[in-house]
């Protein structure tokens, strides 16, 4: 609800980093680096047309599917669960819960990092959170030239999600190398920036 020059004492204009929901701007605030993620204009209007149109494609793929193999698949179930799903993404306050969740559920865990959110400057299309920066988790030569022993890092990770899944049933449903990176700390900590994309067993 302000310009960024009035919440932020730094605030760059030309992101960097895009997706194809929002893009990423570095700032600062009270001598701390932030990030500030901003949604892109029209995404809810842009999804219910779009869901609309798959809606109908559903319907007729439920109709048409006759599977010989055994199984029944329920494509509106399908459906409904991506479609919950995409709209929980694109709401930034949710996201920021998630985030404190997940990181209150990994405190005694040195070796994942998950950002700092400033709810205050948190609104459904704009999220802040500290800046914490990494290593690309799929960037092999820049992981092996920091000294992380991949071994280490593989087995953090297969931790961290058995851990969501079996332990407190909240987990990330998008862990790709642009949500994902790492550091030499902790012998190969993992850090976790987005989290729109989470759901509960």
């Amino acid at each position: 609800g302000a310009p960024p020059e009035e919440l932020f004492d730094t605030f760059s204009r030309e992101p960097f980093a895009a997706a194809s929901l929002g893009q990423v701007h570095r700032a600062t605030r009270r001598g701390k680096d932030l990030v500030v993620k901003v949604q892109r204009l029209g995404l809810r209007e842009l999804f219910a047309v779009d869901l609309a149109n798959l809606r109908t494609l559903v319907r007729v793929l439920d109709a048409l599917d006759k599977s010989d193999d055994g199984t029944k698949r329920d494509w509106t179930a399908i459906y409904d669960q991506s479609a919950k799903l995409l709209y929980k993404e694109i709401d930034y306050e949710a996201e920021a819960q998630n985030g404190l969740r997940f990181r209150d559920n990994f405190r005694n865990r040195p070796w994942i990092k998950v950002p700092d959110f400033y709810e205050d400057l948190t609104t459904k299309r704009v999220v802040t959170m500290e800046y914490v920066p990494g290593i690309k988790i799929s960037d092999v030569d820049e992981i092996e030239a920091a000294g992380i022993d991949r071994r280490v890092l593989s087995r953090h990770s297969a931790e961290a999600y058995l851990e969501q899944l079996c332990r407190h049933g909240f987990f990330h449903c998008d862990p790709h190398p642009g949500n994902m990176a790492c550091d030499p700390k902790e012998g190969g900590r993992l850090i976790y920036y987005d989290f729109g994309m989470m759901d509960v067993i």
